[in-house]
């Protein structure tokens, strides 16, 4: 299994102990447990290396392998050592993994440390055969660590607490950086830290690691904080620091040489919380503790100072030393995430400091100010309207990001409980933002060997009047310059131009934007200029209007529903009356009706069994509207069962006709079906060349139809709702074949039915004009993908539908056959014959 890479945890489960009497030994019952995590399996990105029970607290991933081994063994009291031979079950033949063998030549060793320190933090074993090399059933030794648990044995606290009387650390007296005493608090809020490597060291220099990943993004790796113990009281901590890519992480293991021990103090009166820490090459000896840990807590936050903490890590090591390395720093790895969290606990505050650079850019023009008078934009109250994702695009890259606000005015709009909170900070038509740029995609490959930093900081101004946003940006960079401050470019402009609230002027100027360099082009940081769009800015109040929409469609649907299903029983009570006409209802189209109602219910359930179950934030309203998605699917059960038994009545009451009462013409539905399945066809083909005609016409796709580029499976979908649309077409040609003089549907039947069919294309015509076309897929009732709706298939459909039930109105009051002209009419294919007399 080398090529999957498999990840293996050891659980041993102590069940029993027996003191041996005059010996200093004790014998050990316990059990063993191997589990083996496959790459790819669906893990988490992020996996503590210790743990008492399993390495993932997760459910387990069907890609898992585990085995279970009874073990005997001896632990002695005064080496703390345990030693046990055991059995395994292993595949001695790989090309044959179906045969089994017994392997009891396998040692288990593990060594208790006296007591949990830096210095002995964990308990090492390991697992090795007895068999010599030679031999198939032979493995090299495998390494087992685990945390051991028990009162932890500070060793290196004068040490830090020499640290923290070093300075001040590296901020200003302006930036200012916490003091107060519940600094364990504020550090279970982080996660992982950000891992900033020199700018220009090697992979052997750049930090104590060895097992470095070399080909990850400088930007990906973290030091995820594990098992953390923090006392208030005493400001004593210690813990383990794990390294760790997103972009490996999946497919390599977690190795000891990725993991430092640390422990140290919190000095309130400095605001340092300084640590020593150790690294190991794998025999836990405690050889390499002359790592330092700097960490500091910022009160102000700027455009070029975003970080909620920031920390350094040093060797004390001589740099002709090979454990030596650059020292690096540590941050916060996700900037509004981390604000969010720490606000209540530190007071932030935000300064701005280049807002001078675009008042120039918020003026605008005669034409802004024509749009602006055409519709409202986004204030600052609702930041949530503000934020949204882009996509950044030049010839040479393409970019996602997120965007959105840090602060409107000294607010953090994250830390407002409410939106209202922020509008006594609106004075003007203009507010001073913040916003935070989080990017994903990979680094530009055609210029300079560049990346971009995930965060992309930005500060400026935001007019309502006119939604327009000008900002200027500042980024981390991977590339060394002479008199470059903290690795930053801050020379970026970015301009927003916010649509209007109104969805028909948001369709017609929808978001856009420009990012721009202000360097020279000669310079090494400058960059093409980037166009910003997006197709899923959805405002709160558009929102809302959605959300309403959905549950007005909903309810529209139950209505529909229920007057189907009485409809369809006020057919029962029709045919119980005039049972002499029940033969005589079209078998097509009562099949017609009940395949349009069983559909929708084999569709439903094929997404439930397909997992797609990934809900949009417009669906997300306390689980009221999934409550009535499931009361619908229940009436339309039953519709389809009511339609299904109308079915079985027809059938066999036709059959009883033609062979008890001994009618002599034929009712054959051959016939119908003769006539039908050509228009059918004949229209399929006609609707085929009119989506490929729409799918690559110059001319604009809504006006005929709304979605460019159907797939196939959707057409056929549609088509099939506009063949229940005309559901009266095979009973108007029966009765025209038939010459039929009876009245086998009543009129509440076929009218009620027709309108009810025809109900989605009328509410669809008014939707198309009062609500957001791009959210379309989140239609619940008249969805584009169950049936054709456009402004002419909308008009076309319904007016169809009402000339086939005026012609069933005709032909039952004058006839089958009274839709031509009576001397094409012919002789009655049929008679009654009277039944014998006695």
């Amino acid at each position: 299994m080398q090529q999957s890479r498999p990840f293996v945890s050891v659980e041993f489960r102590v069940t029993s102990l027996l003191t041996i009497q005059k010996s200093s030994t004790i014998q050990v019952h316990a059990t063993l447990i191997l589990r083996r995590y496959y790459s790819g399996s669906g893990v988490s990105n992020w996996r503590p290396v210790f743990r008492a029970s399993r390495p993932w607290n997760h459910r387990p991933s069907p890609r898992r392998f585990s085995q279970s081994v009874p073990v005997i063994g001896l632990l002695s009291v005064e080496t703390r050592e345990l030693s046990a031979t055991v059995c395994f079950s292993k595949h001695d033949n790989p090309r044959d993994p179906s045969h089994i063998v017994q392997d009891c030549k396998i040692a288990i060793n593990l060594k208790y440390p006296e007591a949990r320190s830096m210095l002995t933090p964990v308990i090492v074993g390991t697992i090795k055969s007895l068999r010599t090399p030679s031999d198939s059933l032979y493995f090299n030794p495998v390494q087992v660590y685990a945390n051991f648990m028990g009162n932890y044995v500070y060793s290196k606290l004068d040490e830090s607490k020499t640290m923290c009387d070093g300075g001040n650390g590296e901020f200003s007296q302006e930036i200012g950086v916490y003091k107060g005493a519940n600094v364990c608090s504020v550090l279970m809020k982080f996660y992982e830290l950000q891992v900033l490597w020199d700018a220009d060291c090697n992979s052997s220099r750049c930090g104590p690691f060895t097992e470095m990943a070399s080909d990850a993004d400088p930007w990906l790796q973290k030091l995820a904080i594990d098992l953390m113990d923090c006392d208030d009281t005493t400001g004593h901590m210690n813990g383990f620091l794990v390294l760790s890519s997103w972009r490996v992480i999946n497919t390599s293991p977690v190795t000891v040489d990725s993991v430092l021990a640390f422990e140290g103090s919190w000095s309130s009166s400095s605001g340092q919380l300084c640590l020593v820490a150790c690294h190991y090459s794998g025999n836990y000896s405690g050889e390499d503790c002359s790592i330092q840990i700097h960490v500091q807590f910022p009160l102000t936050l700027t455009l070029q100072q975003r970080l909620v903490l920031l920390g350094h890590v040093a060797s004390l090591k001589n740099s002709s030393d090979p454990r030596y390395f650059k020292p690096f720093a540590l941050q916060a790895s996700s900037v509004i995430p981390s604000i969010q969290q720490v606000q209540p606990l530190l007071n932030l505050v935000y300064n701005y400091t280049r807002l001078d650079q675009v008042e120039e850019c918020t003026r605008g023009t005669a034409g802004d100010n024509k749009t602006a008078q055409e519709g409202k934009y986004p204030g600052v109250s609702n930041f949530i309207d503000l934020s949204f994702l882009a996509q950044f695009k030049n010839q040479k890259q393409i970019k996602r990001a997120f965007v959105r606000p840090l602060t409107v005015g000294s607010s953090f709009v994250q830390a407002a409980v409410q939106p209202a909170e922020l509008l006594p900070l609106v004075t003007s038509s203009k507010s001073n933002v913040s916003f935070s740029i989080s990017l994903d995609g990979q680094p530009d490959e055609h210029s300079a060997s560049e990346s971009w930093h995930p965060e992309i900081s930005a500060e400026g101004i935001y007019d309502t009047n006119s939604g327009k946003l000008c900002l200027i940006g500042c980024r981390m960079v991977d590339i060394p310059q002479k008199g470059f401050k903290d690795r930053k470019d801050c020379e970026i402009l970015i301009k927003i131009q916010y649509p209007p609230s109104d969805p028909a002027l948001s369709e017609k100027h929808p978001l856009s934007g420009t990012i721009l360099s202000l360097r020279n082009n000669t310079d090494p940081l400058h960059f093409e200029p980037m166009e910003v769009s997006t197709s899923n800015l959805l405002y709160s109040i558009q929102a809302r209007d959605a959300l309403w929409r959905k549950d007005f469609e909903i309810f529209l649907s139950m209505i529909t529903l229920s007057i189907m299903v009485i409809v369809v029983i006020l057919q029962f009570m029709y045919s119980r009356r005039h049972p002499e006409a029940l033969p005589y209802m079209s078998l097509l189209m009562l099949v017609i009706l009940t395949l349009g109602h069983m559909i929708p219910l084999v569709l439903n359930f094929e997404a439930i069994f397909s997992g797609n179950t990934q809900k949009t934030p417009l669906v997300l309203s306390g689980g009221w509207i999934e409550v009535k998605e499931v009361i619908i699917r229940i009436m339309t059960m039953a519709l389809f069962l009511l339609q299904l038994r109308l079915l079985q009545l027809a059938w066999t009451a036709r059959h009883s006709r033609l062979t008890q009462e001994g009618i002599q013409i034929e009712l054959s539905e051959r016939k119908v079906l003769k006539v039908c399945l050509p228009l059918y066809l004949l229209g399929a083909i006609l609707a085929c060349f009119l989506q490929w005609l729409l799918s690559y016409s110059a001319l604009e796709a809504h006006f005929l139809w709304k979605a460019m580029q159907v797939a196939w499976w959707a057409f056929l979908k549609g088509y099939t709702g506009l063949v229940v649309d005309f559901f009266l077409l095979p009973q108007v040609v029966a009765n025209f074949l038939w010459g039929v003089q009876e009245k086998p549907l009543s009129r509440i039947f076929y009218g009620g039915m027709t309108g009810l069919r025809s109900l989605p294309h009328l509410y669809d015509a008014y939707r198309t004009y009062k609500f957001i076309p791009q959210y379309s897929g989140d239609y619940f009732y008249a969805t584009p993908e169950s049936d054709f709706f456009s402004l002419i298939w909308d008009i076309f459909i319904p007016c169809v539908g009402l000339l086939l039930a005026l012609a069933i109105f005709l032909q039952q009051k004058f006839g089958g056959r009274c839709i031509i002209p009576s001397k094409w009419r012919g002789n009655p294919t049929y008679q009654k014959i009277s039944p014998p007399t006695a």
